[in-house]
């Protein structure tokens, strides 16, 4: 997501399943977001609690500042996302759904 209009960059799909985006998938995620803008991300926010190795070093790799952060400052920018995709494709409603 663009923090500064809040614009989902990528709907890019991963499995839940999966304790991380694969290398494949995280090259897939920035491609889908660079298309979006013409651009790639100048700086990436990760929660801390959100397992994505392979996202972070390929981003590193193209150049991308990665900063992990508490999820809860995140919230503010993601939580109306993350609420809708709840409404739309059911899940735990008290936010320990592990992501």
């Amino acid at each position: 997501m663009d923090a500064a209009s809040c614009y989902l960059m990528s709907t890019t799909t991963v499995s839940a399943k999966a304790a991380e985006p694969s290398q494949l998938e995280s090259r897939r995620l920035l491609k889908e977001a660079q298309a979006t803008k013409n651009r790639l991300p100048i700086t990436l926010f990760i929660s801390t609690l959100q397992a994505a190795n392979f996202l972070a070093t390929e981003a590193k790799r193209e150049g991308i500042q990665v900063i992990r952060v508490p999820e809860d400052q995140l919230l503010i920018f993601i939580g109306d996302a993350r609420e809708g995709f709840r409404e739309r494709f059911g899940g735990a409603g008290d936010g320990d759904d592990g992501h």
